[in-house]
């Protein structure tokens, strides 16, 4: 699972401890303007939050605080490399 965590204005996605996914290179974790995710991601759709910490486990990504979250539905697992969505989940 993946929600957005909201502490003392600092706002954050988290992933729960089952979180899994496919292995790559440069994965990140980015916000998704749709409630779902395509295999492959337009330019301007999607906004950067980090790299990926861990294929696996319970972790945190801050959102950059000039992100608009009304703008975004899902959160995505996607590979910049090679422009191929890993997995995604409604925020």
């Amino acid at each position: 699972t993946a929600r957005i965590v909201d502490e003392i204005g600092q706002r954050d996605i988290e992933f729960d401890g089952a979180f899994d996914t496919a292995r790559g290179p440069a994965v990140q974790v980015v916000l998704y303007n749709r409630d779902y995710a395509p295999v492959n991601l337009a330019e301007g759709d999607y906004a950067y939050v980090g790299d990926l910490q861990s294929f696996s486990g319970a972790q945190r990504y801050a959102i950059p605080a000039d992100i608009d979250l009304d703008s975004y539905e899902s959160v995505v697992i996607w590979c910049e490399q090679f422009n191929v969505t890993f997995g995604y989940a409604d925020i």
